[in-house]
């Protein structure tokens, strides 16, 4: 990890058969937890269940069901056999939004109450308290999934989700826009926010002054930027709210200087059109 400056890891939701919480990746984890890196855990599918051959015939049963079940078996042994009470500091991202586990998550709660001796291990607080300390990816599909994974585990717990490269979704960002009841500060952590926490990073950036960026945006998008004395950025453009959040556009605490959170590269990779002006852009 510090050789190579990687900022985290990718694993299976389990190993051979075996658990995430088993005893013997307990180094694995302490030393996770150690170097304070993100893991991110994507499934591999239910092995099991395919070798029984409940999966198979049409519905593409294997990957729709057998994924987001291997993530909840994976996450809910961590819980419950108290491998998050043992290395409390880990930084542990769920694809697919969890898998089934917030969806039903009060059953997790439940089940220890209505089968007490089934129960061998005390935890430190309630099953559903420790999703609010695991992060999730986005790929719910729909605003009232988002909204109710939301309601489970917290927006700030949530990074925007695409299983790229396989095309699941192509709204990735504007499902996050358009899901009512949001603030601009939740789609914001959303939409990039806590995933720069996570991974300890800060977007590649260039500055211009407010009448530098007026000539460039005027240019390659047609919009009308001005910048009022309250230092707050206004926009009149043909181009959606998605457009904006993706340019990132935000006011630097220097007076008439405007921040770009995205590269160059980053704008001319969603608008293919836009030819870079760098002799009216100051770094």
């Amino acid at each position: 990890m510090k050789q190579l400056g990687l900022r985290g890891a990718l694993i299976g939701g389990s190993v051979n058969g075996e658990e995430l919480s088993d005893p013997k990746f307990h180094p694995f984890w302490a030393k996770a937890e150690e170097l304070g890196v993100l893991i991110f855990i994507h499934p591999q599918g239910t092995g099991e269940l395919g070798a029984s051959g409940r999966l198979k015939g049409n519905g593409v049963l294997e990957n729709v069901i057998g994924n987001p079940l291997e993530t909840t078996i994976a996450l809910s042994h961590l819980i419950f056999e108290g491998t998050l009470d043992s290395f409390p500091g880990l930084k542990i991202c769920a694809a697919h939004a969890g898998g089934f586990l917030p969806s039903y998550a009060a059953r997790s709660d439940q089940g220890c109450v209505t089968f007490p001796g089934r129960c061998t291990k005390t935890l430190q607080k309630k099953p559903t308290e420790y999703l609010r300390q695991l992060y999730y990816d986005s790929i719910i599909f729909t605003p009232e999934g988002l909204r109710h994974l939301i309601a489970e585990v917290g927006a700030s717990q949530i990074v925007l989700g695409t299983d790229f490269p396989f095309p699941w979704t192509k709204t990735a960002v504007d499902h996050i826009l358009t899901t009512p009841g949001l603030s601009d500060t939740e789609r914001a952590a959303m939409l990039g926010e806590t995933a720069e926490k996570l991974l300890a990073i800060k977007p590649a950036s260039l500055s211009c002054t407010a009448e530098a960026l007026e000539r460039f945006a005027s240019a390659t998008f047609a919009v009308g930027v001005r910048l009022e004395p309250d230092d707050q950025l206004h926009f009149e453009a043909p181009f959606g709210l998605a457009d904006l959040f993706a340019l990132q556009l935000r006011p630097n605490p220097r007076r008439n200087t405007i921040h770009f959170a995205r590269t160059s590269a980053d704008v001319h990779r969603r608008w293919p059109e836009v030819v870079v002006d760098y002799e009216s852009i100051s770094s």
